[in-house]
């Protein structure tokens, strides 16, 4: 997460190009004092959604390209987050990991981090 060098490049002399997407994005978010943890999420996110749609620039795609992707990420988290919950189901905290034993482990003395 740390300087890009390639964005002091930017403001260096020379023939003029229309800056990239992503690098026009880091900008207008750097203008604004956004976070640079900010920054990286939006970016990847951005990045993310030009990737699933055949690396297609996003002014030349529409709503339905939008919703398409937000649903394809609904779908994926819904799976991650049942198989997330029946693992916190089948292995509650403070229970011994060995089925065989139904003693309950203590936790009042465990300590959070090991």
């Amino acid at each position: 997460m740390g300087y890009r060098p390639e964005m002091s490049d930017m403001h260096k002399a020379g023939p003029a190009r229309t800056p990239r997407l992503l690098d026009e994005v880091r900008r207008v978010l750097r203008t604004r004092h956004y976070s640079l943890r900010t920054e990286h999420v939006y970016v990847g996110w951005i990045r993310r959604f030009i990737l699933a749609n055949g690396k297609r620039h996003p002014r030349d795609m529409g709503a339905a390209e939008v919703e398409q992707f937000l649903s394809r990420l609904a779908v994926q988290w819904a799976i991650a987050t049942r198989r997330t919950k029946s693992s916190v189901i089948s292995q509650p905290v403070g229970i011994s990991a060995d089925r065989d034993s139904p003693e309950p482990r203590s936790t009042a003395n465990t300590p959070l981090f090991s």
